[in-house]
């Protein structure tokens, strides 16, 4: 039990296993892919010395080594792939890249990384954001222009005056003059711009009824009645 604590100490510390004949320092990841995205990233490697590119294997690590690890591993890491490049600085790095778009958040992965007479494991850790310039936040909706709407544009003239001239009286008790349809007008038309609902008359009907002209949405109107 003691051995094995060890040897998995050794590896997330990414320690040489047997033979230490050459120190190849094995860096972070830095991702260059987003969210949604197939994946893009590179690891540097310092320390290469005279290894060319072809001497320094990567590969993902077995089930067994995830689990000394204590990482799962995932089928979504099966469609990962490595390449290695050698740089004219001396420097190598490890080409992460995968052929489908990766739709979770973060890439938690064990690399197994195999040179002449020795053998590096690594867990990386990479995270992906959501491409630049794309929020997750709703968009804020942008009010729409109207066009200025005149209410009661028909019937002018009788609107003048806020009440009714009254009828002449007479002696004679006949028919008197009908109150009610000048009561309606009134209410419909009491000034100039504005408007009284009738009963049960909704502001889609109010709007429908009194939109300038089919340029004008219901919409709009509905809008221009509520400022």
């Amino acid at each position: 039990m003691v051995l094995r604590k060890l040897a998995v100490a050794l590896l997330s510390a990414g320690v040489l296993l047997p033979g230490l004949a050459h120190a190849l320092a094995i860096g972070d990841i830095k991702t260059k892919s987003a969210l949604n995205q197939p994946y893009f990233g590179e690891v540097l490697l310092t320390d290469v010395g005279d290894l060319g590119a072809d001497e320094i294997r990567v590969d993902l690590a077995t089930q067994d080594e995830f689990k000394q690890m204590g990482v799962e591993r995932t089928t979504q890491l099966t469609d990962l792939h490595f390449a290695v490049i050698k740089k004219s600085d001396g420097t190598a790095i490890i080409r992460v890249t995968s052929e489908q778009p990766v739709t979770e958040p973060d890439l938690d992965f064990v690399l197994r990384v195999s040179w002449p007479g020795n053998t590096s494991m690594r867990e990386f850790v990479a995270l992906l954001d959501l491409p630049s310039g794309q929020v997750s936040a709703t968009p804020v909706m942008q009010p729409a222009v109207t066009a200025p709407v005149v209410l009661s544009a028909a019937a002018p003239a009788e609107t003048t005056s806020t009440e009714a001239a009254p009828a002449p009286v007479t002696s004679s008790a006949s028919t008197p003059a009908p109150r009610s349809s000048k009561r309606q007008a009134t209410s419909e038309t009491s000034r100039p711009g504005h408007y009284r609902p009738r009963q049960g008359e909704g502001l889609w009907a109010i709007a429908l009824k009194h939109r300038p002209s089919q340029q004008v949405t219901v919409q709009q109107t509905m809008m221009a009645i509520e400022k």
